[in-house]
């Protein structure tokens, strides 16, 4: 399921899960998302209890946060700040003693945490109330929790229960110390969640709680679901062209054009952000449906003949890549793309007709579906230049008879792994895989004119030589 979609169900969830709640707030207490300082997205339950002339102010906040503490806002009559307790979770709660009973006692909850605070609405609560309410003591049923899709740093959960009063929550600890998460739920309707932030390649076991709002637990609480998250990423392979016959983009292995920046709002919904991969770095596309790059500088490419972008898809099917020049852009198809491996990708320059190849100065990958993917080694690059005259025979290429006829014989001082034959615009014209320092090619049903043949050699090295057909 593509993320978006999760959000949309999320979404639709919380809202009804919003109104089943809503319907159970009252004096004594409940759960909402209202705030009169920042904001909050899950919410937080809040309650009231009186003991004696002791009332006792419960609040959790379900928005996960690192840092967390808890002050109470009072009100009676003037403004105070005192700090809360924490209970566990993202549970706090503070005692006010010596009360008066059937007085009216206002308070608000101030969560704060790294890089920020949430505040809710004040709450009113009439010291003594029960709220007019019957003890609930009818525990949830049907509890299940499953795993769901897996990823390098992320376990879904599946998770879903049934009770009367419409509202569940569960409760999820993992981990050593360990981690304890509260998620809200709806009585009847599955509730996924992601637990992100994890290690690849490792195993993990997830105990699941369920209760509901009175406190009551499913009879077959815990519920434990082992998950092992997948084994992580590999690095993009490392380019091999050198540095003297590139322009590099974005590449661990080469200079960058510098003051790129590669993360421009252009009104598209992709999140774009720098991460790593086998210790490289690259960049995630998530949420995919195009993202622009603006150069630092414009950049002149007409030396170059093709351009060069390695692609790993997690769940994108569908990319797009163009370099821009000033009035000039042409989008080009990637291709079939293979999940979960490198893609290498080598476009000819020819391909993008109308582009001012001397005047780059923006890239875009679009076409997105609303998947994810990583991008490196964007980059131009010139692999016709390294050309030689007819080979002698203690050089590492020899290609012959050049002039060529009908066949010409191609041999190496190493095995050749891969061969391929272009012509003077860069377009391939014979491409093959191969394990042998020797091969024929029969090049008699091509037309008279200049080519050239690359070999890729089994140390990785590139070789190029000149052919003249007769």
């Amino acid at each position: 399921m593509k993320r978006f979609t999760r959000l949309i169900l999320l979404i639709v969830a919380l809202t009804t899960w919003g109104t089943v709640a809503n319907a159970q707030n009252n004096e004594c207490g409940g759960w909402a998302t209202d705030a009169s300082e920042g904001t909050f997205t899950l919410g937080y339950n809040y309650s009231f209890k009186t003991s004696g002339t002791d009332v006792t102010f419960t609040c959790e906040c379900l928005d996960t946060k690192s840092g967390l503490v808890a002050y109470a806002w009072t009100y009676n009559p003037n403004f105070a700040e005192t700090g809360m307790t924490l209970v566990s979770g993202q549970k706090f709660t503070k005692t006010f003693t010596g009360q008066t009973i059937g007085a009216t006692f206002s308070v608000a909850c101030k969560f704060a945490f790294a890089g920020g605070l949430a505040v809710t609405k004040t709450y009113t609560y009439t010291v003594g109330s029960d709220c007019g309410v019957s003890s609930d003591t009818q525990a949830p049923t049907a509890f299940t929790a499953t795993a769901g899709n897996l990823a390098t740093d992320a376990v879904e959960l599946l998770l879903n229960a049934t009770d009367d009063s419409g509202v569940i929550s569960y409760s999820i600890s993992y981990g050593n110390v360990p981690t304890v998460v509260t998620v809200p739920g709806v009585s009847g309707v599955q509730k996924s969640y992601t637990i992100s932030g994890l290690s690849g390649s490792t195993a993990y076991t997830f105990s699941i709680i369920a209760e509901d709002a009175a406190g009551n637990k499913a009879s077959n609480n815990p519920i434990l679901v082992q998950a092992t998250t997948l084994a992580p990423l590999p690095a993009a392979p490392t380019p091999t062209v050198s540095a003297d016959e590139v322009i590099s983009i974005f590449s661990d292995a080469y200079t960058n054009v510098a003051g790129t920046n590669f993360y421009p709002g252009w009104g598209q919904t992709t999140f774009a952000a720098a991460s790593t991969l086998g210790g490289n770095a690259v960049i995630k596309y998530t949420l995919f449906n195009y993202q622009g790059i603006e150069l630092g500088s414009h950049v002149d490419a007409s030396a170059m003949n093709k351009l060069h972008v390695d692609i790993l898809p997690v769940t994108e099917t569908s990319i797009k890549l163009t370099p821009i020049s000033p009035s000039k852009e042409l989008s080009t198809s990637l291709g079939t793309l293979l999940p979960n491996v490198w893609n290498s990708i080598d476009i000819p320059l020819s391909t993008y007709t109308g582009v001012v190849t001397s005047d780059i100065f923006q890239f875009k990958f679009d076409g997105g579906t609303g998947g994810t993917f990583y991008m490196d080694n964007l980059y131009f690059f010139n692999d016709l230049t390294s050309v030689s005259t007819p080979a002698e025979p203690n050089n590492q290429l020899n290609c012959y008879p050049n002039p060529v006829v009908g066949s010409v014989t191609i041999s190496a001082k190493s095995t050749i792994c891969e061969m391929t034959l272009r012509n003077l615009l860069g377009q391939t014209i014979r491409s093959s895989q191969l394990n042998s320092s020797v091969q024929t090619l029969d090049l008699s049903d091509l037309s008279a004119g200049n080519y050239f043949v690359t070999v890729r050699l089994i140390t990785g090295e590139r070789i190029t030589q000149k052919l003249v057909k007769l």
